[in-house]
């Protein structure tokens, strides 16, 4: 860990005050992906909700292979192309970075060999770290021992440049792009009109009365009269986004209850008394016609 780059990295956090929240939480691997969030609630989808991959996770996130999520692998390598282009940069480290992460992407082997000796040292230490460790800002010390050493041979480049303030900036653009993506990622997730929204609301809250269903075994058999013969036929009579949440959240409270309650009773997976005995016949004869 001593051949990361700490400082670019803590400058690169602070500068991003805006977007701290979301950065720390990407870095340090909490963001609300699918696989995260259903650790926590199982009602969550745990797919990705583009792709609908399983088990979404921080590395899916960036690799999504949908077209639609693929595009920023081109955005993300121009922005950083063009940020390179607006600093002295160093022969070879532009085309080094954007290689190293197109490589990541695609899951293949970089080839160190198409680039001269002297940056062999660098693809090295970066590849020993992760080429995913760049999307969180942990850059090889070399990067900045190189773009210094290429800036004190620089005569027309400017007091303040240093190999630090050439990796904050790359972090920077990265990390710029990324939040962008996550955007993209929500957009798909939560919807980004109101007929998309209304969809991925809807389908969360099917998905809540599923389990609430599937706690029916394990509820006081006192309780089973709340629920409707089957899903289906619940999902068939109740076909409102608000009629089916209200009726979420008004019973949700009284399920689980009903579980703890039923446990301590030793009374689970027991019909109501009603469901063991047939329904009477009826036995009323009708007068004969005249």
């Amino acid at each position: 860990m001593e051949t990361i780059h700490w400082e670019a990295h803590g400058q690169a956090l602070k500068k991003n005050y805006i977007y701290r929240t979301f950065l720390v939480k990407f870095v340090h691997d909490k963001l609300p992906v699918g696989k995260t969030i259903a650790r926590y609630k199982d009602t969550y989808d745990h797919r990705c909700p583009s792709c609908y991959e399983d088990q979404e996770d921080r590395t899916h996130f960036l690799r999504c292979p949908h077209p639609d999520r693929t595009k920023w692998h081109l955005k993300l390598a121009t922005a950083i192309r063009k940020r390179c282009e607006n600093l002295p940069t160093r022969p070879y480290l532009m085309e080094i970075l954007i290689a190293g992460l197109v490589h990541w992407f695609q899951d293949t082997t970089f080839p160190q060999d198409d680039y001269p000796a002297q940056y062999h040292d660098l693809i090295d230490q970066q590849e020993h770290l992760g080429w995913n460790q760049l999307f969180l800002g942990r850059f090889s010390t070399l990067w900045g021992d190189l773009q210094n050493s290429h800036l004190r041979h620089s005569p027309t480049t400017a007091g303040t440049q240093s190999g630090t303030s050439w990796i904050l900036s790359m972090i920077l653009t990265i990390w710029t792009e990324v939040q962008q993506q996550w955007a993209v990622r929500n957009a798909v997730n939560h919807g980004d009109t109101d007929a998309t929204s209304l969809g991925a609301k809807f389908s969360q809250v099917l998905r809540e009365t599923e389990a609430l269903y599937n706690l029916k075994p394990t509820t006081l058999p006192s309780n089973h009269y709340i629920f409707y013969p089957s899903l289906a036929i619940h999902q068939a009579t109740i076909t409102t986004y608000t009629g089916l949440r209200a009726w979420v959240d008004n019973w949700r409270p009284v399920f689980l209850r009903s579980v703890k309650d039923a446990a301590e009773q030793g009374v689970t997976h027991q019909q109501a008394i009603e469901q063991y005995f047939p329904p009477a016949e009826d036995t009323t004869q009708e007068d004969p016609p005249d």
